[in-house]
C-alpha cells in the first residue's frame, strides 16, 4: 500500500515544535510546494491529540486571503499529517 508521503519530496525542514515538525516539501504531480505540518501522536495525551485535530479542522474551514490554503490531512504511522499551501515571500 502506497503511503501519501510518496506524494512529496522532502524538501526542507522549516520548524519544530513540542508536538512535531513543519517540513518543506514538492507535491510530485502537482509540481507544487507545499508545507506539511506532522504531529506525533504516540506520545500525546488525549487532550493534544484533540488540540491538533481541532487546529487541523479550523484551518481546512478558513478561506480568507490572508491565509494559506489547506490541501489534505491524514493519519500514518502514529503522525497526524496536514499539508498547508507554502506562501513563499520574504518580509
Amino acid at each position: 500500500m502506497e503511503s501519501r508521503m510518496d506524494q512529496y519530496e522532502i524538501m526542507l525542514q522549516i520548524g519544530r515544535g513540542a508536538f512535531g515538525a513543519a517540513i518543506l516539501v514538492h507535491h510530485k504531480s502537482e509540481k507544487k510546494k507545499y508545507v506539511l505540518k506532522k504531529i506525533r501522536l504516540a506520545r500525546q495525551t488525549e487532550s493534544c491529540r484533540k488540540s491538533a485535530h481541532q487546529e487541523m479542522a479550523l484551518i481546512a474551514r478558513l478561506q480568507h486571503p490572508y491565509i494559506v490554503e489547506f490541501k489534505e490531512a491524514w493519519v500514518e504511522l502514529f503522525l497526524f499529517c496536514f499539508s498547508l499551501g507554502f506562501w513563499n515571500r520574504v518580509f
